[in-house]
């Protein structure tokens, strides 16, 4: 027990000593980081590396990083819920490329709640070339609040909470490389969306859905999706791949779409190509057979069928998020703001009604009267489009 407090007295003395190291550049010896995956979708965590490379006569080294978020929403952390020795800061002496793999007397130490991590050798010491010598790992956290495209920038601090020291105990002049970058990936999402003609239409008209991915981690060349719709507002009539607008999925084909009443499926393949873009797989054609607030939505798994996405290599990826929006079916359509049937001169009062006040309009108004799809009602937006449609007869929808 005494020579093993002893080791670790000699171990935290040899890092106390590089932790008060002058600062000191312009060496040929440099740490660097490496992230095992340089994305990560929220709510996950990945692994970064820290190695060193081109130093001379190595007993001992600390590391220590620093997290800087440059872009978007949400933290990356290292997360320490047991503080000294936590597993989310390691130093992993296992490995082939470890730098004192050829030693048998170091000592490690690692601190999660100061993020730091050190190894000392008892004696002696090692030199690294070019080749990269791991040193230590962190566990990052990505918060569930991180929006897809969010970056950060995890960096080796500058001595002297990183170091070295030789095997005199004195320090070791050192570089670091670039921070590494760690993009936040949007969740692998797949929708049902409305087209935007098809957000409010007049009952007995068509209306079109599409089944939209994004978010992909890796390219696809099928998406198989389980849905189901009222039948009693909506008929389905035909599914096309792809949107005929330069979707990746227009090149695809359409396997089947059984449909029982309002209980359908739905499987699109892309024969010998693949993809990774956020793009429109499908588009669906329904007939709108009476009024209400309709919508296509994702029905549960009936194995062995699902929703899924599948890989050239036939793996399977089950989408993060599943989402679909409703339509309005009834009095009122693009242009038609005072829902009456006919787009004419009786819809400008209630359009300019609505730009000076829209609190106290309907969805349908709303819907109607919003011409350029932003969400608001304005001079600037809605219009010149409004007046074309009703003037011209010139409107943004069928």
């Amino acid at each position: 027990m005494r020579k093993h407090t002893q080791i670790m007295q000699l171990a935290l003395a040899t890092v106390a000593l590089m932790g008060s190291a002058p600062l000191a550049f312009g060496g040929s010896a440099e740490m660097s980081c490496q992230l095992a995956s340089p994305t990560a979708p929220a709510d996950s965590e990945v692994e970064i590396h820290t190695f060193l490379q081109n130093a001379v006569n190595v007993r001992g080294y600390q590391t220590r990083i620093s997290i800087v978020r440059t872009s978007g929403t949400g933290t990356v952390t290292v997360e320490c819920p047991t503080g000294v020795n936590d597993p989310n800061v390691r130093i992993d002496t296992g490995r082939p490329d470890f730098i004192f793999a050829s030693q048998s007397n170091y000592f490690p130490i690692t601190n999660c709640t100061a993020r730091t991590a050190a190894t000392v050798l008892l004696s002696g010491g090692v030199n690294v070339g070019g080749t990269p010598a791991y040193m230590s790992t962190y566990t990052l956290m990505v918060s569930a609040d991180a929006a897809g495209g969010s970056t950060f920038e995890i960096s080796i601090d500058p001595m002297p909470d990183s170091a070295l020291s030789d095997s005199g105990g004195a320090a070791i002049p050192f570089t670091i490389g670039a921070p590494c970058v760690l993009t936040v990936q949007a969740p692998e999402t797949l929708e049902f969306v409305p087209t935007f003609c098809s957000s409010c239409v007049h009952t007995g008209t068509d209306v079109q859905f599409q089944l939209r991915v994004s978010g992909l981690s890796d390219p696809i060349n099928g998406v198989q999706a389980l849905f189901s719709y009222d039948p009693g507002v909506m008929l389905l009539t035909n599914v096309t791949a792809g949107d005929g607008e330069g979707s990746p999925w227009d090149a695809g084909a359409v396997i089947a779409f059984p449909d029982d009443n309002g209980e359908a499926a739905l499987a699109v393949a892309l024969n010998g190509l693949s993809s990774q873009a956020d793009a429109i797989v499908a588009t669906l054609s329904f007939q709108t057979l009476g009024a209400g607030t309709p919508t296509v939505d994702f029905r549960p798994n009936d194995p062995p069928f699902a929703t899924r996405l599948t890989t050239e290599l036939n793996q399977v990826i089950n989408p993060t998020v599943l989402d679909s929006t409703s339509i309005l079916v009834g009095a009122y359509a693009k242009g038609d703001v005072n829902g009456d049937g006919p787009r004419d001169g009786l819809d400008i009062q209630r359009f300019v009604d609505l730009l000076l006040d829209d609190s106290g309009a309907l969805p349908g108004e709303l819907c109607a009267a919003d011409l350029n799809g932003d969400g608001e009602i304005t001079v600037e937006g809605d219009l010149d489009l409004e007046v074309e449609c009703l003037v011209n007869e010139m409107c943004v929808c069928p």
